[in-house]
Protein backbone atom coordinates (compact mmCIF):
# COMPACT_ATOMS: atom_id res chain seq x y z
CA UNK A 1 0.00 0.00 0.00
CA UNK A 2 2.78 2.45 0.81
CA UNK A 3 4.40 1.76 -2.56
CA UNK A 4 1.17 2.79 -4.26
CA UNK A 5 1.07 6.01 -2.20
CA UNK A 6 4.65 6.80 -3.23
CA UNK A 7 3.65 6.26 -6.86
CA UNK A 8 0.66 8.60 -6.43
CA UNK A 9 2.89 11.23 -4.79
CA UNK A 10 5.25 11.08 -7.76
CA UNK A 11 2.39 11.34 -10.24
CA UNK A 12 0.98 14.31 -8.34
CA UNK A 13 4.41 15.95 -8.35
CA UNK A 14 4.63 15.59 -12.13
CA UNK A 15 1.14 17.08 -12.54
CA UNK A 16 1.94 20.04 -10.26
CA UNK A 17 5.20 20.78 -12.06
CA UNK A 18 3.55 20.45 -15.48
CA UNK A 19 0.74 22.78 -14.41
CA UNK A 20 3.17 25.35 -13.04
CA UNK A 21 5.47 25.11 -16.06
CA UNK A 22 2.55 25.79 -18.39
CA UNK A 23 0.71 28.46 -16.39
CA UNK A 24 3.13 30.36 -14.17
CA UNK A 25 6.00 32.69 -14.82
CA UNK A 26 6.59 34.26 -11.43
CA UNK A 27 8.64 32.77 -8.60
CA UNK A 28 5.91 33.11 -6.00
CA UNK A 29 3.53 31.03 -8.10
CA UNK A 30 6.08 28.22 -8.05
CA UNK A 31 6.50 28.67 -4.31
CA UNK A 32 2.73 28.47 -3.77
CA UNK A 33 2.46 25.35 -5.93
CA UNK A 34 5.31 23.55 -4.23
CA UNK A 35 3.97 24.56 -0.82
CA UNK A 36 0.58 23.11 -1.77
CA UNK A 37 2.22 19.89 -2.90
CA UNK A 38 4.16 19.62 0.38
CA UNK A 39 0.94 20.23 2.33
CA UNK A 40 -0.93 17.49 0.45
CA UNK A 41 1.93 15.01 0.91
CA UNK A 42 2.08 15.79 4.64
CA UNK A 43 -1.67 15.33 4.90
CA UNK A 44 -1.65 11.98 3.14
CA UNK A 45 1.28 10.87 5.28
CA UNK A 46 -0.51 11.93 8.48
CA UNK A 47 -3.75 10.19 7.57
CA UNK A 48 -1.99 7.01 6.40
CA UNK A 49 0.17 6.70 9.51
CA UNK A 50 -2.81 7.25 11.81
CA UNK A 51 -4.94 4.68 10.02
CA UNK A 52 -2.12 2.14 10.18
CA UNK A 53 -1.80 2.84 13.91
CA UNK A 54 -5.56 2.32 14.39
CA UNK A 55 -6.14 5.94 15.40
CA UNK A 56 -9.19 6.38 13.21
CA UNK A 57 -10.55 9.45 14.97
CA UNK A 58 -7.24 11.29 14.58
CA UNK A 59 -7.08 10.25 10.93
CA UNK A 60 -10.58 11.59 10.29
CA UNK A 61 -9.77 14.91 11.97
CA UNK A 62 -6.48 15.15 10.05
CA UNK A 63 -8.23 14.34 6.79
CA UNK A 64 -10.72 17.13 7.41
CA UNK A 65 -8.06 19.63 8.50
CA UNK A 66 -5.54 18.90 5.75
CA UNK A 67 -8.26 18.47 3.11
CA UNK A 68 -10.04 21.76 3.74
CA UNK A 69 -6.81 23.75 3.75
CA UNK A 70 -5.59 21.94 0.61
CA UNK A 71 -8.81 22.69 -1.28
CA UNK A 72 -8.88 26.35 -0.25
CA UNK A 73 -5.21 26.86 -1.09
CA UNK A 74 -5.68 25.10 -4.44
CA UNK A 75 -8.37 27.63 -5.38
CA UNK A 76 -6.10 30.48 -4.30
CA UNK A 77 -3.21 29.13 -6.38
CA UNK A 78 -5.40 28.63 -9.45
CA UNK A 79 -6.73 32.16 -9.05
CA UNK A 80 -3.25 33.67 -8.60
CA UNK A 81 -1.84 31.87 -11.63
CA UNK A 82 -4.73 33.16 -13.72
CA UNK A 83 -6.26 29.86 -14.73
CA UNK A 84 -9.60 31.11 -13.44
CA UNK A 85 -10.20 34.59 -14.74
CA UNK A 86 -12.42 36.71 -16.91
CA UNK A 87 -11.98 36.24 -20.64
CA UNK A 88 -12.63 39.00 -23.10
CA UNK A 89 -15.12 38.41 -25.87
CA UNK A 90 -13.04 40.12 -28.56
CA UNK A 91 -9.68 38.37 -28.21
CA UNK A 92 -10.46 35.36 -26.03
CA UNK A 93 -7.48 36.08 -23.79
CA UNK A 94 -7.68 36.68 -20.07
CA UNK A 95 -7.86 40.25 -18.86
CA UNK A 96 -4.97 41.67 -16.87
CA UNK A 97 -6.07 42.53 -13.37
Amino acid sequence: MSGFLIFLAGALCVLVVAFLYKNSTKWYEWLLGLGWYAWVVMGVSFVYSNYMGHHHKAAAVGMTFFGIIAIISAFVIVRVTGLIGKKTVKTGYKEAV
